[in-house]
């Protein structure tokens, strides 16, 4: 990465704000974290194969028709498998975490550039979660309650529309929320 495109980071904290710090997720972390899809995947693609092989055998238009249906099945199998690898190990270059003394800034890149910047004084809570891989590892995820999303929801909520904000796959997620929960008491 240049050192231009590095500037573009830290351009997203403004000329009157401090960075107290920043960060990026831990590569292997980041890109292994949601290795319970691969669990997923393996059922769902063997249907699919299943499916194909069925349709396939039997011929004519009807199997033609049918096979041509469990394509996409396939191809969300190999996604759920082995695809969200490949896209998570895509983005992990473009992640970038920035805490300023008024607001934490979530940044990423691919394929898309968006971020999203919460305001000190909204942040509720802090919560760390160190997973199986992340303890081995020795990092965890941080994420930010607003009011935005409630502590407490009943599953009917939105919540699972518009996941709550993390900072994933960290080293020493401990002292990252500690810093944040230093910010907001300023």
């Amino acid at each position: 990465m240049s050192a231009g495109s590095e500037l573009d980071w830290r351009s997203l904290a403004g000329p009157d704000e401090s960075i107290l710090w920043e960060g990026r997720p831990h590569r292997w972390a980041y890109v292994v974290r949601q290795w319970p899809l691969t669990l997923l995947g393996i059922p769902f693609l063997g249907f699919a194969f299943i499916w194909m092989q069925g349709a396939g055998a039997l011929g004519g238009r009807a199997g033609s028709f049918s096979t041509l249906f469990g394509v996409p099945f396939v191809l969300a199998g190999l996604y759920l498998v082995v695809g969200h690898y490949a896209y998570s190990a895509l983005v992990c270059p473009t992640v970038r975490y920035i805490l300023t003394d008024r607001r934490l800034i979530i940044s990423a890149g691919f394929p898309i550039a968006r971020s999203i910047s919460i305001d000190l004084g909204s942040i509720q809570a802090v919560e760390v979660t160190e997973g199986i891989i992340d303890r081995r590892l020795g990092t965890g995820s941080i994420t930010v309650i607003t009011p935005s999303l409630p502590l407490y929801a009943p599953p009917s909520q939105s919540q699972f529309l518009r996941p709550a904000p993390t900072l994933a796959a960290l080293c020493n997620p401990h002292d990252v929320a500690s810093a944040i929960r230093s910010a907001i008491r300023r």
